[in-house]
């Protein structure tokens, strides 16, 4: 059964004959220990306010006066509720997309979070977020594991199409050659390399190339095109990312050709930035840690 995305909790009244008063304790209508305590109000008519989603942080609205409706979108579906009674509250948790519409002129309403404010866990842009959904919906579908003999095998088949080797501008390949280059692998202290599978098939090759003290630079290609746009490519460049940090690396390069513009596209979201262009192609980098 499919849980419903508004999860209203009650806030306990504890008021009398002098007037009302509303309790959240934690264990009670709090869930969750709470780090940070803000409200909105005086939203101008006609304002809607929101618009992003958080990767971790948890949260209660309470609208403590007048009325508002709240959206939520989870990357598949929507659902809407209005928030008018300090007696009710609405649970928001991580991998949201929430909207902030129809603001009565008296409306506060009272967020409790679950951590201080955080940047780097805002999703500020739909598109983005619905990306993001995708990846993290996928990423427990999503392994990678060593470079042995079957991905060698199945990246010439991969390799030997068309329009994977255009857009990866790869050389017509020997399997002689390509031999000897797997031998020597596990000599490489500049090479990294390592196989992509979802949902338990190979399909695909992630790695890290000229890798120096602080650079080096990514490559990687998904060789079943059925599985082209769901997500995977990201999940490959957390990967990367991540074998990059652990190597101290702090500059991840890239080169990507103009007419690869699915891959262009999801470099640019992923924070990565034109440094040189080049004859139909352009060299980007991105700087990871912190």
């Amino acid at each position: 059964m499919i849980s419903p995305l508004v999860q209203l909790v009650d806030i306990p009244q504890r008021g009398d004959a002098r007037g009302g008063l509303s309790v959240a304790e934690l264990g009670g209508a709090l869930p969750f220990p709470v780090r940070r305590v803000y409200w909105i109000h005086g939203t101008k008519p006609g304002v809607s306010r929101g618009f992003h989603a958080h990767k971790e942080l948890r949260q209660l609205c309470v609208c403590v006066a007048g009325s508002v409706r709240l959206s939520l979108f989870d990357g598949r579906r929507e659902e809407s509720v209005v928030l008018d009674s300090s007696a009710k509250g609405l649970l928001i948790g991580p991998g949201l997309w929430r909207e902030m519409h129809d603001f009565s002129p008296d409306c506060v309403l009272m967020v409790f979070a679950s951590a201080e404010y955080d940047e780097a866990d805002y999703i500020r842009d739909r598109e983005r977020f619905e990306e993001w959904d995708r990846v993290r919906r996928s990423s427990a579908e999503v392994s990678f594991g060593e470079f042995d003999r079957e991905i060698l095998d199945l990246s010439f088949d991969w390799l030997a199409d068309p329009e994977i080797r255009q857009l990866t501008e790869t050389p017509v390949i020997e399997k002689v050659a390509q031999l000897r280059w797997f031998a020597g692998l596990p000599a490489r202290s500049d090479y990294k390399v390592w196989g992509v599978s979802y949902q338990g098939k190979p399909v695909g090759v992630v790695g890290l190339k000229r890798i120096e003290v602080v650079t080096a630079e990514y490559f990687g290609y998904i060789g079943v095109k059925s599985c082209w746009g769901r997500g995977i490519g990201s999940a490959m460049l957390d990967f990367a990312e991540k074998q990059a940090g652990l190597l101290g690396v702090s500059r991840l390069e890239l080169r990507v050709i103009n007419d690869n513009h699915r891959a262009r596209t999801l470099y640019i979201r992923r924070g990565f930035t034109t440094y040189q262009e080049g004859a139909g192609y352009c060299l980007m980098a991105k700087k990871i840690g912190r």
